[in-house]
């Protein structure tokens, strides 16, 4: 057996305890260990006796800076990455998703079906509409701008109301999100 060898079996249960301490990534072990018995063997080399009391204490010391430095170096994070005991849930699963593109999407066209269906009515139906339900304003406040009776405005908005539904039902764009 060669002398590194010799080294590495003595130094086992420092390296050992070392990773456990310093750098404690169970998945990882059996890369760090080799690379632990790199290190020894770089200490080994620029060790000076003349500067350091004993081997055993300058070892511990690299071991403790290169495990620790290890730790400065961040982990790529991977969203397949298993988690949990059973790793069969990743990242991925436990990621929920705050959009409906699919729901944003109908309602876009719904709003386009809407615009388009608004060019099938008056100018007069469209400002009533507009002036009620953007506006805020009331029947009775909407007769008193246009100089119209209370009941000709109420039944223009009806009218409007009526046209836009028949408009989206016959050309296929009615949507339950109406409400029609």
């Amino acid at each position: 057996m060669s002398k590194v060898h010799l080294l590495v079996e003595k130094y086992h249960p420092l390296l050992v305890s070392s990773i456990k301490r310093y750098y404690n990534k169970p998945h990882d072990f059996d890369e760090l260990y080799d690379e632990g018995i790199l290190e020894i063997c770089e200490a080994l080399r620029d060790y000076e006796r003349s500067k350091n009391s004993s081997f055993g204490g300058y070892l511990k010391s690299r071991l403790y800076y290169f495990y620790l430095g290890k730790n400065k170096v961040e982990e790529p994070i991977s969203l397949d990455r298993p988690i949990g005991e059973e790793n069969d849930i990743t990242l991925m699963d436990m990621l929920e998703d705050e959009q409906d593109i699919q729901g944003d999407y109908n309602k876009l066209l719904d709003y386009k079906n809407l615009h388009s269906s608004l060019e099938s009515l008056t100018n007069r139906q469209k400002d009533i509409l507009l002036d009620f339900y953007l506006k805020d304003l009331s029947i009775g406040e909407i007769a008193d701008k246009y100089g119209i009776k209370y009941r000709t405005a109420f039944n223009t908005k009806k009218t409007a109301l009526e046209k836009l539904k028949k408009y989206l039902v016959d050309n296929g764009n009615f949507s339950d999100i109406w409400n029609i």
